[in-house]
């Protein structure tokens, strides 16, 4: 069980681990100091003579080191640390516990002193710990108990016996405690986990519905609607000169029907990632719809704006040398550029018809195959 909750303290994730940390040190606190104020009343009926002594020396040496222990509980608890004194108050109750069986008998209040040394043994350090406390008890108890010389032999056994039912019914009524305990801690930090990885699954599912919204399933660019609301709000702010450039593959129907629809995806995908790789992190890349293709460049005059294109058409002869097996990534382009504020969509507009200008004069030239020098 120790172990399991300090795993279940180590991990900040469930919310019920904080409230169990404090729990534990509150009742750790309390022990502590329950046993402290025990020891205070034996020390103040010792030197008031409401209690016979047997060994004076003995029961001041008893009751100085009870304060000692107080006084580790109170160091050690100001830094958080009760493991230290949590064993040197289990060995105290033991002697405790252990004289006062032997000075009043196996019966007697003293014996008291056991039951928090299991107590704390149990709670503080895991039942193990709890199991020797209680192992120790016993056997100190029936020790001091059966050699009491003050009890006649069938005294000495009722006390003993009785002494050791009482302990023994103790420690298993705390072992149940803890068992129960453990088992709301296992099904409640089960619960928090089931939680939150259902709320990590809700937080996926909407993060991937809000990248649906903007981005375009097949190539993973920005997509029209992320374009146009970019465009917007570059339209108003302070980018300009802004450049669109618009792309259009040709030949695409081609490829579909000449290799079939999964070929022209793999074409947009080509034609995507070439994109992504050419143009800035700051620039929008979108797909539009089909073979439409467009950027947007805030802070781009037209020579920028054309060194863009070059980079492109660079790009894809480097495309055709690599991997002259796959279909050929031909691209019209047109570009044009906004000096002040002004409409975008006519800026795109311009772009789109010098895109078309491009294209037909394509049409009208034949196709020179790229050396390995352009």
């Amino acid at each position: 069980m120790r172990g399991r909750l300090l795993r279940l303290f180590q991990d900040p994730s469930p919310g019920i681990s904080i409230h169990i940390r404090y729990h534990r040190i509150f009742l750790t606190r309390v022990t502590f100091w329950v046993a402290w104020a025990a020891l205070c009343l034996l020390t103040a009926a010792h030197f008031l003579g409401w209690l016979p002594s047997r060994n004076s020396s003995l029961e001041i040496a008893l009751a100085a080191a009870g304060q000692v222990g107080a006084l580790l509980c109170a160091f050690f608890g100001l830094r958080g640390q009760w493991g230290p004194a949590g064993h040197y108050n289990i060995v105290f109750l033991l002697l405790l516990g252990a004289y006062g069986a032997f000075a009043q008998g196996p019966d007697t209040l003293t014996v008291a002193a056991f039951y928090l040394a299991i107590f704390i043994a149990g709670v503080v350090n895991g039942m193990r710990p709890g199991i020797w406390a209680y192992v120790a008890s016993l056997g100190l108890l029936l020790t001091a108990g059966l050699s009491h010389p003050d009890f006649t032999w069938a005294q000495r056994l009722g006390g003993s016996f009785a002494g050791a039912v009482l302990l023994t019914a103790f420690t298993l009524l705390l072992r149940f405690a803890q068992y129960q305990v453990e088992r709301t801690v296992t099904a409640l930090h089960n619960r928090g986990e089931r939680l939150m990885a259902e709320v990590s699954e809700r937080k996926r599912i909407e993060e991937e519905l809000k990248r649906l919204s903007t981005h375009d399933s097949l190539t993973g660019l920005f997509n029209r609607a992320f374009f146009q609301a970019e465009s917007d709000r570059m339209q108003n702010g302070r980018f300009y000169p802004i450049s669109i450039i618009m792309m259009d593959v040709d030949k695409l129907k081609k490829v579909n029907d000449t290799y079939g629809h999964h070929a022209g995806d793999e074409l947009l995908r080509r034609v995507a990632n070439l994109l992504r790789d050419t143009f800035r992190v700051e620039d929008v890349v979108a797909r539009l719809g089909g073979d439409e293709f467009a950027v947007l460049l805030p802070s781009t005059d037209p020579a920028a704006a054309a060194d863009a294109v070059q980079r492109v058409k660079a790009a894809i002869r480097r495309e055709l040398l690599a991997q002259p097996q796959l279909p050929i990534i031909q691209l019209s382009i047109g570009a044009s550029t906004a000096f002040e504020c002004c409409v975008m969509s006519e800026v795109m507009k311009e772009a789109d018809d010098r895109m078309y200008i491009d294209k037909g004069r394509r049409k009208t030239q034949p196709r020179r195959q790229p050396s390995a020098t352009a």
